[in-house]
């Protein structure tokens, strides 16, 4: 253990006193003989590599004397390990440091982690890196707890279950409100335009113009004819008398010409109100089709939803009463194992927990 070349090194760290320790009174039972890395206990003493804590060597050195060799190792090439071994509660998860947020109290693995990344930084040009991790923090008694962990998972997992049916179904809900509210307004918009027959409005308007080009027709008939018969006339006074008669009726016809002319385009312009009125509600008629098939799909999509929770829910039902028979069936045996476990306690000796926490790097 004193040479450096050996490739396992131990070293101790003490743990001060709690307040609730120096409330009780409690003392340190652990002294650190001075210049040498060898704790007293009692009569007994133990040498180590390195004592850190107490009145021996500051904690915070604790990273570059035993972990920061280990990293140069790594990138050479070697496997290295930091293991943590102890009674429970002496202190393990402090000094690795996964247990504290404090950054002036950082213990080994979070150095370790920064030493590695500023290390892979510096030489990710020449070098390629891939980095795996696994963290698994191991309890010493966990069984009575683990089983109202895993049953409180359970209740967990079937809460979210049925918390996320509600929300889906408020959800199609709200879009199955929302659709018949715009198919109620596409109908009465409808409904607008369920007096008028297309085909019937049509032919009133095409007759109508047919009157008004016929009725023009002839005017302008008796317009030419009136002016071939003005040029035909001879120049005595009758004839003059004759010529402005004509003159009149000649202008009479040209203002009703003029009118025939603004009731045309007056009714071109109301065939095509009407066109562009059919196809409004041949565009609206299509809304409407399309939001009731939507509504359709919707419903069948909750119907569905429905079913499969339906069907989830009896599977879970089912499912918790095989756990229920299951527990009760671990319960009679657990307490046949405690009972077991009572007699043997009588005739062996008591022992401590211990755990350990460690950090591997390969």
């Amino acid at each position: 253990m004193e040479s450096d070349d050996c490739s396992v090194k131990v070293a101790v760290h003490i743990r001060p006193l709690i307040g609730d320790e120096r409330l009780q009174g409690c003392k340190d039972c652990v002294t650190v003989v001075s210049g040498k890395p060898q704790v007293q206990i009692g009569s007994h003493s133990f040498t180590f590599d390195h004592v850190y804590g107490s009145t021996g060597t500051p904690s915070t050195e604790m990273y570059q004397e035993c972990a920061a060799p280990l990293v140069d190792g790594l990138f050479q090439g070697y496997n290295a390990t930091v293991l943590a071994y102890g009674q429970t509660g002496s202190g393990k998860t402090y000094t690795m440091g996964t247990g504290c947020g404090d950054t002036s109290q950082t213990g080994i693995v979070p150095q370790v982690m920064n030493a590695l990344f500023t290390k892979i930084e510096t030489l990710k040009d020449q070098i390629e890196f891939q980095i795996h991790v696994s963290f698994i923090e191991k309890a010493m008694i966990i069984e009575e707890e683990s089983s109202h962990c895993v049953g409180d998972s359970r209740e967990i997992d079937e809460e979210a279950k049925e918390w996320e049916h509600k929300l889906l179904q408020n959800s199609m809900d709200k879009e199955l409100h929302e659709l018949n509210r715009r198919l109620e307004e596409k109908e009465s918009e409808m409904k607008l335009f369920d007096g008028y027959d297309p085909a019937a409005l049509k032919q009133h308007f095409g007759k109508k113009i047919a009157e008004v080009e016929d009725e023009k027709r002839a005017v302008q008939e008796e317009r030419n004819r009136l002016l071939a018969e003005i040029e035909n006339l001879a120049s005595d006074g009758q004839a003059q008398k004759l010529q402005d008669v004509h003159a009149q009726n000649l202008k009479s016809l040209e203002a009703q010409i003029q009118d025939l002319k603004k009731k045309q385009e007056s009714q071109v312009q109301l065939l095509k109100r009407k066109q562009k009125s059919d196809d409004a509600a041949r565009r609206l008629q299509e809304e409407i089709q399309s939001i009731k098939a939507q509504k359709v799909q919707l419903q069948h999509r909750m119907k569905q939803e429905a079913e499969q929770f339906r069907q989830w829910k009896a599977s879970r039902e089912k499912e918790l009463l095989q756990l229920r028979k299951e527990g009760r069936k671990s319960e009679y045996e657990r307490h046949k194992l405690q009972a077991l476990n009572q007699r043997q306690k009588m005739v062996s000796t008591r022992s401590l927990p211990c755990s350990f926490e460690s950090l591997n790097l390969e």
